[in-house]
């Protein structure tokens, strides 16, 4: 099922037949560094399992995970992500959004581009207040990405789920839905 489409890329389901790639480009180590939850080295096991818990969701009518592929091939080489926040899970009002990119993708803008279309899938379709987002506090290249999309930065903070790897502190980011329609006039 496709969700979106920008002149570059197409937001769609995650589909069985991509679980190699996913385990390709997720297993790279220059990539899965900046994720907290997926394990390493990332096995077509581990994305199997991602899948099964993936296509619940999708047959929910509840997606979280928007693959981001190429318009052309439709092959994909990222994903973003709407999730409950895990540091305020009982807020039903706000959700955070993830986001990672195969590294042969780097630099070339994609991941702008496929956050801003979620963005606006997740205000347009969920009934939110505002959507955060957290970053290890090395990853400048994400914060940049956040800071393209209108998020605010709220500073650095412990990091409160169980780290896998990476930094013991986080950045933590927010859009609120009025600077959100404030940006798009």
């Amino acid at each position: 099922m496709i969700f979106a489409e920008t002149p570059r890329l197409v937001l769609r389901t995650l589909e069985e037949s991509d679980l190699p790639r996913l385990t390709e480009l997720i297993g790279d180590w220059d990539v899965i560094k900046w994720l907290i939850l997926p394990p390493y080295p990332y096995t077509l096991k581990d994305a199997e399992e991602f899948y099964e818990k993936m296509l619940v969701t999708y047959h929910a009518g509840k997606p979280e995970y928007f693959v981001v592929a190429n318009k052309i091939d439709n092959r994909f080489f990222g994903a973003v992500g709407l999730h409950p926040d895990k540091c305020c899970p009982s807020k039903t009002d706000q959700i955070e959004i993830g986001y990672w990119l195969g590294k042969p993708y780097w630099g070339q803008g994609f991941v702008s581009e496929a956050v801003k279309v979620v963005l606006a899938l997740g205000f347009k379709n969920l009934n939110i207040s505002q959507i955060t987002s957290t970053t290890n506090p090395a990853n400048l290249a994400s914060q940049n990405v956040l800071r393209k999309s209108g998020f605010e930065f709220l500073g650095v903070f412990p990091r409160t789920e169980k780290t896998l790897r990476g930094s013991p502190e986080m950045t933590r980011w927010k859009l609120i839905r009025e600077n959100y329609e404030r940006q798009k006039q």
